[in-house]
This record gives structure tokens, sequence and C-alpha cells, in this order.
């Protein structure tokens, strides 16, 4: 049986629209978040029905390809779908296209089913995996990432009450905003061009929360034409995320 998979569509907003006029890559997180519960909720599980059942979602990793970012009002095309599940974790698959069909990202996040009373893991209940019967259908190759080594480059900044989610912990896009800005700094820092990133890769360890002062810090080195980067977003001696990513050259740089 092939598993469940649909298709939202949206318009690109003028508020997730950066300087060069184009809309920044946390946004294609949120899409494809938004587009996970909309699927989920389309084959009865919505996340009103996992609070019911003393369950929800929450996010461990994030690989994504950036091929091509949108402009204002263009209408983007979400598919997504779950490629498997095991225990307690799902594997959710997307892709994200303009309206003609032309790629511009597709992602592979790792989900992992929690308890909202004890906040641990808990194993998916097989009626769930009966409403998705995963499709064993993965978009994305595990690629083998370079070594970065060198001279780190950081930032700190205290987490706004506006950063967190319905978790009351701060948003998964938001991690890769903080990255991002971090590695435009320490790129500017280390005279290199404005990066137009291409893929990252993000495992989400442990959560920050408002109020807390979190650091951000980023190493980079040449790879091919490009850069390959390594980032942590930290709390005192604590990881909270660890990230890789590919950047280009922007042709505005």
């Amino acid at each position: 049986m092939a598993a469940p998979r649909s298709t939202h569509s949206l318009r690109v907003r003028s508020y997730e629209i950066r300087p060069d006029g184009y809309a920044g890559n946390a946004s294609f997180l949120n899409w494809f978040q938004e587009a996970a519960f909309a699927n989920s909720t389309q084959f009865g599980y919505s996340p009103d029905r996992y609070q019911e059942l003393g369950v929800y979602w929450v996010m461990r990793e994030t690989d994504m390809e950036i091929v091509e970012r949108p402009r204002y009002s263009e209408q983007i095309d979400i598919s997504t779908w779950i490629a498997d599940m095991r225990r307690v974790q799902a594997f959710r698959q997307y892709e994200a296209r303009r309206a003609d069909g032309t790629l511009l990202a597709r992602g592979s996040t790792k989900w992992a089913m929690i308890d909202l009373a004890t906040m641990r893991p808990r194993r998916i209940h097989e009626s769930i995996i009966e409403a998705i019967h995963p499709a064993q259908d993965f978009i994305l190759e595990e690629m083998t990432w370079p070594t970065v080594e060198g001279e780190s480059f950081g930032t700190e900044r205290r987490v706004s009450f506006y950063e967190e989610d319905e978790l009351a912990h701060v948003n998964n896009a938001v991690y890769l905003n903080w990255i991002e800005d971090n590695a435009q700094r320490a790129a500017a820092q280390a005279g290199l061009p404005t990066p137009e990133f291409t893929r990252h890769l993000l495992e989400y360890r442990l959560p920050a929360f408002k109020d807390e002062i979190v650091g951000v810090r980023s190493v980079v080195a040449p790879q091919g034409e490009g850069w390959a980067w390594s980032h942590e977003v930290y709390r005192a001696e604590e990881v909270l995320i660890r990230a890789k990513s590919l950047s280009e050259r922007r042709d505005d740089a």
C-alpha cells in the first residue's frame, strides 16, 4: 500500500523575503513543518488528536538541499510523505516546487514521538503506522560530509519569547536563522563572499528556552568551488545543536 502523500500550496509572504529579494532558507523548514501537520491531519492525526493521545512529535534531525529560493508571491507546492517508521521515530520526506514544477528544495526530517506527560520518547502506536503506512521512499541520499577544521567564529544571544513554539522551546527553524546569521558574520570577518547555502544538516540534541543565553560558533573551510561549514549552538558547556552546511559564492557577492 502506498504511503499517504499530499501536496500543500502556498504563496511566499512579504515578511519571508530577505534583503536580496528571495525567501530565506528557514522558510523552507517552516513550510515543511506546516505541510507535515497538514498531511498527518488529512489522514486522521491532527495536532489536537495527538494532544488527546498524550503524545507529540519533536524534530531530531533535518537534512535539506536548497536548489533555488523563491521570490515574493510565488506559488510554492510542498509535497510530503512518511518514508519509514521505527519504534519512536518517523522519517518524513519533502519536496518544494514552483507551480511549473521547478524543484526549489527537498528535505528529510527525523521526528521522535514523545509522551507529553514525561517529555520522554514513546513508541509509535500501531494505529498511527497503519494509517500512514510508510513508503520506504527516501528522497535524499546521506552524504559523506567533509571534515572542517580551523578557527571558529562565535556570537551570543538571549532567547526571545517570540522564538518559542507551542512546546515552549525554540522553534526548529529559528536555529537555522541563528546559524546562517553567525555564518554571514564569520564569512565577513574572514574576508569571504556572502555564502549562498545549498545544503544544511541539523541535529537537534537539546532545546533552548526563553531568556537563556546561547552561543553559536561556526568553522569554515574551502570545499571544491565553495565552502564547507561546521556549526554548534551551545548553552554553557552543553551542545544543543550540531550542524553542517555547504555553501557557494552568491552571484551578487
